[in-house]
């Protein structure tokens, strides 16, 4: 990847989103529901897997469209990504 590109994350991190966890249902659904109940906005990706990492991602890589990674910002956001522009 050349130095200029912008990965995803640094996308949603400069939009105003903090990455929570990555998970499946049905904590997937809880934890959804909970931030929603705390007034901030919810966005799921699909898990990215880094090959640079030392945390285990066995999990990912056997069945990597179960889980989600959570990301959350407060409402009153101002938002880059409208798809307005």
């Amino acid at each position: 990847m050349a130095d200029t590109e912008v990965t995803t994350e640094e996308r949603l991190v400069a939009d105003g989103w903090t990455k929570q966890f990555n998970t499946d249902e049905p904590r997937l659904s809880e934890a959804v529901e909970m931030y929603q109940q705390m007034g901030l906005e919810v966005r799921l990706e699909a898990v990215v897997l880094d090959p640079d990492s030392e945390t285990c991602q066995m999990c990912y890589e056997q069945d990597c469209h179960r889980y989600q990674t959570i990301w959350t910002r407060p409402k009153d956001e101002p938002r880059t990504d409208d798809d307005l522009f």
